[in-house]
């Protein structure tokens, strides 16, 4: 990204993501920009290409219990949440800061979309009485917000 950009976020600029069609920016469909906001001014990151394939064929992830559902062995009505555990990322201030974002540039019920790589540190597999289970275990190395 252009130095005056890396400048104005290392001093505390307020970050937010531009994704075309934007006429304004002169952005085409499929391409980002960082746009920094710092005394008063606007700078301009890189222009990204998003490449197609970053979200084709994404799955969803959503249960399929539903609050209501009976728990095994149990009268009671559970309520279930609405994705499955291990399923939740939660980035504090050093990860944040190193992204460049801002929380007052963000929003409960945004949604972005996550280019990451991971390592695999574990493969589990579990077999008991009542169920068969099995878990990967990813480490999230490198990663980007788009």
């Amino acid at each position: 990204m252009p130095t005056d950009f890396d400048k104005a976020v290392r001093n505390g600029a307020q970050v937010r993501a531009i994704t075309g069609p934007n006429e304004h920016y002169g952005l085409s469909a499929g391409q980002s920009l960082r746009v920094a906001t710092y005394k008063g001014q606007a700078i301009r990151g890189k222009v990204e290409k998003i490449a197609a394939a970053d979200t084709k064929g994404l799955v969803s992830l959503k249960t399929e219990k539903k609050p209501g559902d009976l728990v095994e062995a149990s009268p009671a009505k559970a309520d279930y949440p609405r994705y499955p555990w291990g399923t939740r990322i939660t980035l504090d201030k050093e990860p944040i800061k190193k992204l460049g974002l801002k929380l007052k540039d963000l929003e409960v019920g945004e949604k972005v979309v996550i280019v990451a790589k991971a390592e695999i540190i574990q493969l589990s597999q579990r077999q008991n009485t009542h169920s068969d289970s099995e878990s990967i275990e990813l480490q999230i190395t490198e990663m980007k917000i788009v």
